[in-house]
């Protein structure tokens, strides 16, 4: 038996409990409610950069990264090889 454990002292650990629990979630809720808006956001961005890069010609199409390796240093870059 518990006899160092109050029933004061176990009702404000279950508050503790339920009000970390409860931050947890609604830092979960609003992480999920703000993706969409965020993917817009990127999405509207990249647009406008291609539409940018389109208007003085420049062709948006790249080639995917490839890995160069330089001594020790790998670097990454968009190149055709």
């Amino acid at each position: 038996m518990m006899n160092w454990c109050s029933t004061k002292w176990m009702a404000t650990t279950l508050g503790c409990f339920a009000g970390g629990t409860a931050l947890f979630v609604a830092g979960a809720y609003f992480s999920y409610v703000n993706i969409e808006p965020q993917r817009a956001r990127i999405l509207a961005r990249d647009q406008l950069l291609k539409d940018y890069l389109s208007a003085y010609g420049n062709d948006t199409r790249s080639p995917p990264l490839q890995a160069n390796t330089l001594g020790c240093i790998t670097v990454l870059c968009k190149c055709s090889l």
